[in-house]
């Protein structure tokens, strides 16, 4: 089960970092060209938003069941232990965050 998770994780990332590529190009050409916000541009951004919540419950269930094997606050020293123990959840939970407030702050706008 753990390594079909682990698959859907790192398969999962290419399809977010597209639509992610894909709502920050739309965005800034939206933004630089003064064009309004439509339904397309909409549901891209809510694409993308869905696919990071997904990214990091699939994350986060992959963390929790590996807790006993890679997960080792002891160890700090060692960068890879510390990468996935403490800085890539991190940042995968600020970068949701970011997500989710961007697309709150643009279906505001509209």
């Amino acid at each position: 089960m753990l390594e079909g998770i682990k698959h859907a994780h790192s398969g999962l990332r290419w399809i977010l970092l597209l639509l992610l590529v894909m709502a920050i190009f739309n965005a800034l050409n939206g933004w630089l060209k003064k064009k309004p916000y439509e339904s397309s541009d909409r549901k891209l951004h809510l694409f993308a938003m869905i696919f990071i919540h997904i990214q990091i419950v699939i994350g986060l269930v992959s963390y929790i069941l590996n807790m006993g094997k890679k997960v080792n606050f002891g160890a700090m020293s060692n960068s890879i232990i510390r990468f996935y123990t403490v800085e890539h959840i991190t940042m995968m939970l600020v970068a949701m965050i970011v997500v989710t407030v961007g697309f709150s702050r643009a279906k505001r706008i509209v």
